[in-house]
């Protein structure tokens, strides 16, 4: 029987000796599922540095779904998370999600001061995003 609505995910560092070799620190996940839009897990994730902080684009999703036999995540969206301390601990960012609709998957690199963000949506095309972390929100 399928039980996948009471599946949680959530993300833990790893540190490796060797390239075959992987150890996971589950005693401290650097940050715990549980956000309504990333409270099944994180499909797909991102990270670039930016004067001293990390920041990930992740895929969240919030549902699990069953397909013929398969488990699969359902309703996503693109989510921010940021870290100070070399991800070793991760803020969400109060925005989430981020106003991009049915993300597959993401990559993201700095270009002089901005994040060039290339998401992947659910029907095949790429999409194309700037992300400006010195750029204040005004009211």
């Amino acid at each position: 029987s399928f039980e996948g609505e009471t599946l949680q995910c959530d993300i833990y560092s790893m540190t490796s000796t060797n390239t075959t070799s992987w150890s996971i620190n589950m005693d401290s996940p650097v940050m715990e599922g549980g956000a309504s839009y990333d409270s099944k897990g994180i499909a797909g994730a991102s990270i670039v540095e930016y004067e001293g902080t990390l920041y990930m684009f992740y895929i969240g999703f919030s549902e699990w779904v069953q397909y013929n036999g398969y488990v699969s995540a359902a309703n996503m969206s693109l989510n921010l998370a940021t870290s100070t301390d070399g991800g070793q601990n991760w803020i969400r960012d109060p925005n989430n999600p981020l106003p991009v609709t049915n993300p597959q998957a993401i990559g993201a690199q700095l270009v002089n001061e901005r994040i060039h963000l290339w998401v992947k949506k659910e029907n095949d095309t790429v999409n194309y995003y700037f992300f400006n972390p010195n750029i204040e929100e005004h009211e």
